[in-house]
C-alpha cells in the first residue's frame, strides 16, 4: 500500500492517457505506412533477453565477442514451437499472469485487503497490456512449415503452355520464382493432357523451360521447373530478380493503432490455436502408429 505518487488513480489516469494517446497517434500518422503501432515494442521484447549476455560481454571484454550467422535457405517439413529460445519470455509471462490474477483478487476483495480498487485496476490493465506484448513476442518462436526453396514474386508475364499432345495454349503468370511458376488456367486441357514445357514471353525473346505439374485447381496451375541450362537460368534470374519493378510493391495501408492492437491479439490467439492443433495431430498420429509388441 505504498503511494509513490500522492494522487488518486483517476487523476493519474486522466494525466497519463492524453500523453499515451498523443504519442501513439502522432507516431502512427508520421510512420504509419512503414511501421505499425506496437510492433516496435514486440521486436524490442523479443530481442531484450538475448541481448543481455552479448552486450555485457562486449562491454567487459570486447575482444571476446563474436557474431554467428544463422543458416539460410533451410526447409521445414513440419511446424514446431521452439520453447528454448523463448524460455525467459515464458517465465516472465507466467509471473505476469500470476500478478494479474492476484491483482484481480485484491480488487474484488478490496475491503478485505484495504486497498484502492481503482489503483489495482490501473496496474492490472497495464500488466495486461504488457502480457499481450510479451505473448506476441513468444509467438515468434512458432516455426511454420517451410517447403519452398525460393521466393515468389507476383508478376504477370505472358506464357505459352506446351502439352504432351503437341497442342499449345496461351496464358499468363500469377507469380514466378527460380524454382517454378504459377499460371492462370486457360482451360481444362491440363486435366487429361500433361504440360511438358512453358515459354516465358519476354521483350527480349522467349525462354523455353521444361516443367512438371505440382498442383492445379480451377483458377491456377502450379508448375515446377526441371533442370535448367546455365544460359537459360541467367535469363530467368534477369526476369525474376532483375526487372525494374520486381521489388516494387503498392504502398501499405495507413496504420490504425486500434486495428494494429487487434491484429496482435489475433496473433496471440493463433499461437495457442496452432499449438493445440499440432498437439492434437501428434496425439492422433501416435494412436495410429502400432506399438513395438504389435508389429
Amino acid at each position: 500500500n505504498l503511494n509513490i505518487i500522492h494522487s488518486s488513480a483517476s487523476l493519474i489516469f486522466a494525466y497519463v492517457l492524453p500523453h499515451l494517446v498523443m504519442s501513439l497517434y502522432v507516431n502512427s500518422r508520421m510512420n504509419g505506412r512503414f511501421r505499425y503501432t506496437f510492433w516496435g515494442e514486440i521486436y524490442e521484447t523479443v530481442m531484450a533477453f538475448h541481448l543481455v549476455i552479448p552486450t555485457m560481454l562486449t562491454l567487459i571484454s570486447p575482444k571476446h565477442g563474436k557474431f554467428n550467422v544463422t543458416d539460410k535457405g533451410g526447409l521445414l517439413d513440419t511446424g514446431f514451437f521452439d520453447f528454448n529460445i523463448v524460455r525467459p519470455h515464458l517465465i516472465c509471462a507466467l509471473l505476469l499472469v500470476a500478478g494479474i490474477i492476484y491483482g484481480i483478487v485484491r480488487a474484488v476483495a478490496h475491503t478485505w485487503f484495504a486497498v484502492d480498487p481503482y489503483v489495482i485496476a490501473l496496474n492490472v490493465a497495464w500488466a495486461t497490456f504488457g502480457l499481450i506484448i510479451l505473448l506476441a513476442a513468444i509467438a515468434v518462436a512458432r516455426e511454420t512449415r517451410q517447403t519452398r526453396k525460393s521466393i515468389r514474386i507476383d508478376v504477370a508475364v505472358p506464357v505459352i503452355l506446351h502439352y504432351a499432345s503437341g497442342i499449345s495454349s496461351r496464358s499468363q503468370t500469377i507469380n514466378l520464382s527460380m524454382g517454378g511458376v504459377q499460371v492462370e488456367v486457360p482451360d481444362n486441357r491440363h486435366e487429361s493432357d500433361p504440360i511438358e514445357a512453358v515459354d516465358l514471353m519476354l521483350r527480349s525473346g522467349a525462354i523455353n523451360i521444361a516443367v512438371s505439374l505440382i498442383r492445379a485447381d480451377e483458377k491456377a496451375i502450379r508448375l515446377q521447373f526441371d533442370e535448367i541450362p546455365l544460359a537459360r537460368r541467367r535469363e530467368l534470374v534477369r526476369v525474376v530478380l532483375a526487372r525494374a519493378d520486381a521489388w516494387v510493391r503498392p504502398p501499405a495501408p495507413q496504420d490504425r493503432p486500434l486495428h494494429s492492437l487487434l491484429t496482435i491479439i489475433r496473433t496471440v490467439f493463433a499461437l495457442f490455436w496452432l499449438s493445440f492443433k499440432d498437439w492434437r495431430s501428434e496425439q492422433k498420429r501416435q494412436k495410429v502408429q502400432p506399438r513395438g509388441d504389435e508389429v
